[in-house]
Protein backbone atom coordinates (compact mmCIF):
# COMPACT_ATOMS: atom_id res chain seq x y z
CA UNK A 1 0.00 0.00 0.00
CA UNK A 2 1.62 3.38 -1.15
CA UNK A 3 1.66 6.59 1.63
CA UNK A 4 -0.65 9.20 0.53
CA UNK A 5 1.11 12.52 -0.48
CA UNK A 6 -0.15 15.76 0.82
CA UNK A 7 -0.96 18.62 -1.75
CA UNK A 8 0.72 21.49 -0.27
CA UNK A 9 -2.57 23.22 1.33
CA UNK A 10 -2.44 19.93 2.85
CA UNK A 11 1.18 19.85 4.27
CA UNK A 12 0.14 23.71 5.59
CA UNK A 13 -2.59 22.85 7.62
CA UNK A 14 -0.22 19.31 8.54
CA UNK A 15 2.62 20.72 9.81
CA UNK A 16 1.22 23.79 12.11
CA UNK A 17 1.26 24.51 15.75
CA UNK A 18 -1.40 26.01 17.60
CA UNK A 19 -5.08 26.01 17.24
CA UNK A 20 -6.66 25.59 13.93
CA UNK A 21 -10.20 25.33 12.40
CA UNK A 22 -10.34 23.10 9.11
CA UNK A 23 -13.01 23.29 6.53
CA UNK A 24 -13.73 22.13 3.11
CA UNK A 25 -15.81 20.25 1.55
CA UNK A 26 -16.70 16.50 1.36
CA UNK A 27 -14.10 14.13 0.03
CA UNK A 28 -11.71 17.00 -0.04
CA UNK A 29 -8.82 15.20 2.90
CA UNK A 30 -9.80 16.82 6.11
CA UNK A 31 -9.91 13.57 8.33
CA UNK A 32 -6.59 12.78 6.02
CA UNK A 33 -5.25 15.92 7.68
CA UNK A 34 -6.40 15.40 10.52
CA UNK A 35 -4.95 11.98 11.18
CA UNK A 36 -1.34 13.24 9.80
CA UNK A 37 -1.24 16.15 11.86
CA UNK A 38 -1.50 14.26 15.26
CA UNK A 39 1.25 12.05 13.50
CA UNK A 40 2.89 15.44 12.91
CA UNK A 41 2.81 16.47 16.65
CA UNK A 42 4.05 12.87 18.02
CA UNK A 43 6.94 12.92 16.13
CA UNK A 44 7.81 16.87 16.80
CA UNK A 45 7.25 16.15 20.27
CA UNK A 46 9.46 13.03 20.06
CA UNK A 47 12.24 14.66 18.54
CA UNK A 48 12.24 17.82 20.96
CA UNK A 49 12.18 16.42 24.56
CA UNK A 50 14.63 13.39 25.50
CA UNK A 51 13.19 11.53 28.61
CA UNK A 52 15.63 8.83 31.00
CA UNK A 53 13.11 6.19 30.59
CA UNK A 54 10.02 5.11 28.57
CA UNK A 55 7.33 5.50 31.68
CA UNK A 56 8.63 9.44 32.05
CA UNK A 57 8.43 9.52 27.72
CA UNK A 58 5.10 7.86 28.04
CA UNK A 59 3.02 10.12 30.72
CA UNK A 60 4.98 13.05 28.89
CA UNK A 61 3.45 12.25 25.55
CA UNK A 62 0.10 11.25 26.98
CA UNK A 63 -0.41 14.60 29.24
CA UNK A 64 0.39 16.57 26.10
CA UNK A 65 -2.15 14.69 24.00
CA UNK A 66 -4.70 14.95 26.39
CA UNK A 67 -4.75 18.59 25.58
CA UNK A 68 -5.69 17.81 22.24
CA UNK A 69 -9.43 17.78 21.33
CA UNK A 70 -10.67 16.47 17.61
CA UNK A 71 -14.00 17.76 16.89
CA UNK A 72 -16.24 17.13 14.47
CA UNK A 73 -20.07 17.41 13.87
CA UNK A 74 -21.62 13.68 14.10
CA UNK A 75 -20.50 10.66 15.88
CA UNK A 76 -20.18 8.91 12.87
CA UNK A 77 -17.30 11.24 11.63
CA UNK A 78 -15.97 10.98 15.50
CA UNK A 79 -15.71 7.30 14.76
CA UNK A 80 -14.15 7.48 11.41
CA UNK A 81 -11.51 9.88 12.82
CA UNK A 82 -10.93 7.69 15.38
CA UNK A 83 -10.48 4.90 13.71
CA UNK A 84 -8.22 6.00 10.98
CA UNK A 85 -5.99 7.59 13.75
CA UNK A 86 -5.57 3.71 15.29
CA UNK A 87 -4.81 2.45 12.08
CA UNK A 88 -2.40 5.01 10.99
CA UNK A 89 -0.68 4.78 14.11
CA UNK A 90 -0.34 1.00 13.84
CA UNK A 91 1.18 0.91 10.53
CA UNK A 92 3.41 4.07 11.25
CA UNK A 93 6.75 2.85 10.18
CA UNK A 94 7.35 7.00 12.02
CA UNK A 95 8.21 5.45 15.05
CA UNK A 96 10.59 2.78 16.45
CA UNK A 97 8.99 -0.46 17.69
CA UNK A 98 9.83 0.80 21.41
CA UNK A 99 8.04 3.70 21.13
CA UNK A 100 4.61 2.46 19.37
CA UNK A 101 3.12 0.95 22.30
CA UNK A 102 3.61 4.72 24.58
CA UNK A 103 2.08 6.15 21.22
CA UNK A 104 -1.06 4.30 20.95
CA UNK A 105 -1.20 4.69 25.26
CA UNK A 106 -0.92 8.40 25.01
CA UNK A 107 -3.09 8.99 21.38
CA UNK A 108 -5.64 7.03 23.73
CA UNK A 109 -5.69 10.13 26.12
CA UNK A 110 -6.78 12.21 23.12
CA UNK A 111 -10.50 13.64 23.00
CA UNK A 112 -11.94 13.05 19.79
CA UNK A 113 -15.46 13.81 19.36
CA UNK A 114 -18.25 15.28 18.50
CA UNK A 115 -18.85 19.34 19.35
CA UNK A 116 -21.78 18.28 21.34
CA UNK A 117 -20.00 15.49 23.22
CA UNK A 118 -16.95 17.48 23.97
CA UNK A 119 -19.69 20.44 25.61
Amino acid sequence: MSKRLPNPEQKCAIEHTGGRLLSAGAGSGKTFVLVEHIVYLIEKFLADNEYPTLEEKEMALGSYLSKTVLMTFTKKAAGELSSRLAIRIETADEFCESDLMLIKSAVARMSVGTIHGFC
